[in-house]
């Protein structure tokens, strides 16, 4: 009982070292006459510096730039902390999908940004503040990254399913139930 207990533990302390969480995202605003609308779930992972990255997902645009496009999040290889992407016309973004702390809750800080693809076009989307989002879009704005005006953006937090909440009890159960059977 007492080997079960500190596995359970140790696999607790462990799983607050990576904390993830996954949020329903929402990013709406224009820029050079386009209309950016994107949708989705993005993941993201606390470290244990205190900082956290965005670790995977994908954004759905309904918007007049790129309209019924799906874009994943380009991850970052392992060991790095700040990679590059060419987008085209000899423009390269660098992106580190460090998340801005005390902004939205996902989208990551100027200077680099989170960036995305669809295959064809590679968008990057970044924070300047509270209420002030920009992105870089080679293919319809040039070089650089462009304020988006009346910007809103939403991030929810994915509810964990009742079934996770119960796993450590679970456990416990069949703990308890194989010191019966051994008695």
């Amino acid at each position: 009982m007492k080997r079960m207990f500190f596995l359970v533990f140790a696999l607790v302390l462990m799983s607050w070292g990576q904390a993830s969480a996954d949020y329903v995202f929402s990013l709406t605003g224009t820029a050079g006459g386009l209309t950016y609308d994107l949708t989705g779930t993005l993941a993201s992972t606390a470290l244990s510096d205190g900082t956290s990255i965005i670790t995977g997902g994908s954004l759905y645009s309904t918007g007049t730039a790129y309209n019924n496009s799906t874009f994943t999040v380009l991850l970052l290889q392992p060991g790095n902390t700040v990679q590059f992407q060419s987008v085209g016309g000899g423009d390269v973004i660098g992106y580190d999908n460090v998340l801005a702390p005390g902004s939205n809750p996902i989208l990551p800080a100027a200077d680099y940004g989170m960036v995305l693809s669809n295959g064809s076009s590679y968008i990057g989307l970044s924070s300047f503040g509270t209420n002030d989002y920009a992105v870089y879009d080679h293919n319809n704005l040039g070089w650089g990254w462009n304020h988006l005006t009346g910007a809103t953006a939403t991030a929810s937090a994915v509810p964990i399913p009742g079934a996770i909440l119960l796993f450590g009890p679970g456990l416990f159960g069949l703990a308890a139930l194989r010191k019966r059977l051994k008695k």
